[in-house]
């Protein structure tokens, strides 16, 4: 299987991160794309720790 993830300059866009300008309570609300070639696969877990978020919470915030 491959994931696939459109980055800029090995970074995710602006407008699904922190810079984005669509917020709900000062928050980005746009999920970055996959894309998926998964001819065979049956089934598909992803987990995303956030270590940009220790600082804040002390702990990498899990997604």
């Amino acid at each position: 299987m491959q994931v696939k993830v459109s980055l800029n300059q090995g970074f995710l866009p602006d407008k699904y991160t922190k810079y984005s300008e669509i917020k709900q309570s000062d928050q980005p609300v746009i999920s970055f794309p996959i894309t998926l070639n998964a001819k065979d696969t049956k089934y598909l877990a992803i987990s995303l720790a956030d270590y940009d978020a220790v600082p804040r919470t002390v702990f990498p915030f899990i997604h």
